[in-house]
């Protein structure tokens, strides 16, 4: 079955199909790696944020 394509043609071939696989295995992974999203909570983080570093920067009342 081979001998009627050229060693060009079935290099050519081999290399397009090994790239395919190895683009399709690259894009399963990355799709499968990705974590869901979490919404962080803005009053946790305004509550927690570190005002005492700002008071070179920012006029802060307290």
């Amino acid at each position: 079955m081979f001998e009627t394509l050229g060693l060009d043609g079935l290099i050519l071939g081999t290399s397009v199909c090994a790239g395919l696989i190895g683009l399709g295995a690259a894009s399963y992974m990355s799709f499968r790696a990705r974590q869901a999203q979490t919404v962080p909570d803005v009053s946790k983080s305004v509550k927690s944020a570190p005002y005492h570093r700002l008071h070179n920067i920012l006029p802060i009342e307290r």
